[in-house]
């Protein structure tokens, strides 16, 4: 029987902090080379990778960085267009709700064993970030995907 890929997270995420601690004088080449990354490869797109590989680039940065809370800057940091499709879909949304809505539905584009659903209780809205297998996900990731949204 075939063992199941790892869930991938796009590497975009992985970029923004590279990005964001390079920004701050952290160098970051050594910590490329021994994932076997490299800029041009976060900053493709297309490029995924597993979960726990991104959780781990950000713990290190975060650690040399001397700042727990990079993953709420770094998403400041990407351009307009870089999460793509999900970019686009929430800028042509005509409210705010309706833009919440889309990211959260078309959030397995980014990652693909979390889910984000969004619940409305009289003016009240809740996103709701959980994965797939029931577990936790890192306060870390809850951090920096409620901050770029």
């Amino acid at each position: 029987m075939a063992t199941a890929a790892p869930p991938t997270i796009a590497a975009t995420s992985a970029f923004a902090m590279v990005r964001t601690a390079e920004a701050r004088g952290v160098e970051t080449a050594d910590l490329l080379d021994q994932g076997g990354l490299t800029h041009a490869f976060l900053q493709d797109p297309d490029s995924r990778l597993p979960g726990a590989t991104v959780i781990g680039i950000w713990n290190a940065l975060r650690a040399r960085a001397g700042d727990p809370a990079l993953q709420l800057v770094a998403p400041t940091t990407l351009p307009f267009g870089a999460y793509r499709v999900i970019d686009y879909l929430v800028a042509a949304s005509a409210t705010v709700g309706e833009g919440v809505d889309r990211f959260a539905r078309f959030f397995k584009l980014i990652a693909d064993s979390v889910s984000l659903t969004t619940s409305e209780q009289g003016d009240e809205r809740c996103l709701l970030l959980a994965r797939a297998d029931g577990g936790a996900v890192p306060p870390v990731y809850v951090d920096y995907v409620l901050r770029r949204s």
